[in-house]
């Protein structure tokens, strides 16, 4: 059987496949017709049964061959059958990326068990989307939103009156520094920042902290602050909340870009 050989430009893996499929079409019609010529062909009472067993052979193997390109072809299993370093998107990569889809690539493009958000119904460590699909949630980033404040009469940290007078304070939200992360609400126990901040948490056990300030015309006073150690679970209930010695804080956090 002749070996058949071809150059093609840079056209992927898939193309080449395609070419290879016609080529071994071709390739058994011929062992095909020489087998079916060599069974009819006599010599007296003799036929040539070498030569025709060998047609059958080669006809038997071409076939085989065509079924697994064609099945490699169909499944995309590239890393199975080799290839070159054309650019092309690979199934079984970890990667879902046009064009695949849960049809074409089913090990990339798997279809997320469905779930609902309220309440999440996943478990583990997955969240539930808005897609309703569960999915991994670490490492993501989440968004705070309706971040809501209460404070007592006095401060809690010094017992002794927010401003001269007795006025309320102006509370806003900042970094351990004091450094504004909202502008302040001024003259109230209560204060409500609708966000949304975002934060990267990267794995189970992620801390977040949240503090809570007096503007002063001077220099800004601690309110107080609160420290949360972030499970999956915490995230499932979508709320986070402390209270204590007359303050509370509670908050939204919802997966940023579900």
């Amino acid at each position: 059987m002749a070996i058949v050989r071809w150059l093609t430009p840079r056209r992927g893996l898939r193309g080449h496949m395609i070419k290879a499929i016609e080529v071994l079409d071709k390739a058994i019609v011929d062992a095909r017709e020489s087998h079916r010529r060599l069974s009819s062909i006599k010599y007296g009472v003799i036929t040539p049964l070498r030569e025709r067993d060998n047609a059958l052979a080669t006809m038997n193997a071409l076939v085989e061959a065509r079924a697994t390109v064609a099945r490699c072809a169909i499944m995309l299993v590239l890393v199975a059958c080799g290839g070159g370093n054309d650019e092309r998107v690979i199934c079984g990569d970890g990667l879902c990326e046009p064009p695949e889809t849960s049809s074409t690539c089913i090990l990339d493009c798997q279809i997320p068990p469905a779930c609902t958000t309220a309440p999440d119904s996943c478990a583990g460590d997955q969240i539930c989307t808005s897609s309703g699909g569960c999915v991994a949630a670490f490492p993501r980033v989440y968004a705070l939103t309706q971040i809501s404040v209460s404070v007592p009469t006095t401060n809690p940290a010094t017992g002794e009156s927010w401003d001269v007078g007795g006025g309320a304070p102006d509370l806003y939200l900042g970094d351990q520094a004091g450094m504004p992360l909202t502008t302040a609400i001024s003259d109230s126990f209560n204060a409500l920042f609708s966000g949304p901040l975002e934060i990267q948490l990267d794995a189970a056990g992620a801390t977040v902290r949240l503090d809570i300030w007096d503007e002063d015309a001077t220099t800004p006073d601690p309110a107080f602050f609160c420290v949360w150690i972030i499970g999956a679970s915490d995230l499932r209930r979508r709320r986070l909340e402390c209270a204590g010695n007359g303050v509370a804080m509670n908050l939204a956090i919802d997966p940023r870009g579900q």
